[in-house]
């Protein structure tokens, strides 16, 4: 005989020879099923339920971070582990007023070109106009650890605003993670076509965390016949690919390179 056990997450079925029923007064001691007919997920214990926690802990944070608040909280959590990071990072360096204010300029061009949408995949990402860019311009123009920060606040900002959250650490990857790459650029600001090799390093750091989250958390996707982690990659490479070209294109404008190395010289003097 199997009794079910009514809570939050469902009807869940427990072998009746392991429960004990309670006592009924009006069957003579004997119990009835009944009882176990339970309202609520609070009145009872882990070992009735047979609750795996490590589930139910994971169910509960993806959950609290689908809210506004959860998001709130998540985004300050590792801002400030990232601007500690960070505060390591530059300590022989010195942040000026103008670097920073240069660094949140891009930041929100980065965040508003991003809704500017050419094209939109059906399971996340668009290309963009350029919105990759202006991470990786942070990057080149103040060096990789002011471009990481400023990815990680723009991807903390898009996680906010507008997230799709199936496990905690595919949001690290899909959000900070994966926009924050794009500062790697910065690797590359003193050396002939940093921009351009650069931009590619960010774009391909992105591009590496989103294969990773593609290929564990939504293999689901794939379509039949096709092997999960090539689908990732193709993917992927789609349309961060053709916004590489399409923003390599419009980098080689003269007045536009010519601009964006006045600046770098601006902030560097």
């Amino acid at each position: 005989m199997i009794i079910t056990v009514e809570s939050d997450l469902g009807v869940l079925p427990k072998a009746a020879e392991n429960l004990p029923l309670p006592p009924d007064p009006d069957n003579a001691g004997e119990g009835k099923e009944d009882m176990y007919l339970i309202p609520s997920f609070v009145n009872i214990q882990w070992w009735l339920l047979d609750i795996d926690r490590e589930v139910f802990y994971l169910e509960t944070l993806v959950s609290f971070t689908q809210g506004l608040a959860g998001r709130l909280v998540m985004s300050v959590l590792i801002l400030l582990s990232m601007l500690s990071i960070t505060g390591i990072l530059l300590k022989k360096e010195k942040l000026t007023t103008k670097m920073l204010t240069y660094a949140a300029i891009c930041i929100a061009l980065a965040t508003a070109l991003s809704y500017v949408k050419l094209f939109e995949a059906p399971y996340g990402g668009a290309v963009t106009l350029c919105s990759m860019f202006f991470i990786a311009l942070a990057g080149y123009w103040f060096g990789p650890a002011v471009g990481i920060i400023a990815g990680v606040s723009q991807g903390m900002l898009q996680f906010v605003i507008d997230p799709y959250i199936v496990h905690p650490i595919q949001m690290l990857l899909d959000y900070p993670i994966a926009f924050g790459l794009l500062g790697l650029s910065g690797c590359f600001k003193n050396r002939r076509f940093g921009l351009q090799v650069g931009f590619l390093a960010g774009v391909l750091g992105r591009f590496l965390a989103s294969t990773i989250s593609g290929y564990v958390f939504f293999a689901d996707n794939t379509p039949e016949g096709m092997q999960p982690l090539l689908y990732s990659i193709s993917y992927n490479a789609f349309y961060m690919g053709i916004e590489y070209i399409l923003t390599m294109v419009i980098v080689m404008i003269p007045a536009f390179r010519k601009a964006i190395d006045m600046v770098k010289t601006q902030t560097v003097a």
